[in-house]
């Protein structure tokens, strides 16, 4: 792991739901930049396969999977109320 990448590995999570490396899709742990700049612009490194993200990234992934989850379970929810 380069020498510009400090700390230990962490993941970026809203709720229950934790990014994975869009690279690898293994890792979902990461290493923060030591050049602090914004954090939503703050480039992490996949602990995994050493592929560089930027945060804002990994964050539209863990959104989109929720948006996707919640579509989902309004659709299930529209079919129980169908069938009574």
């Amino acid at each position: 792991m380069g020498s510009d990448f400090v700390g230990t590995p962490s993941e970026v999570r809203v709720g229950r739901l934790s990014a994975t490396c869009p690279s690898c899709g293994q890792s979902s742990l990461f290493l923060r930049a030591k050049r602090r700049r914004q954090r939503k612009a703050d480039s992490l490194l996949c602990a995994g396969c050493g592929a560089e993200h930027f945060y804002t990234a990994l964050l539209e992934q863990v959104t989109r999977r929720t948006i996707s989850d919640a579509q989902s379970a309004l659709e299930r929810a529209r079919a129980r109320r169908k069938k009574i």
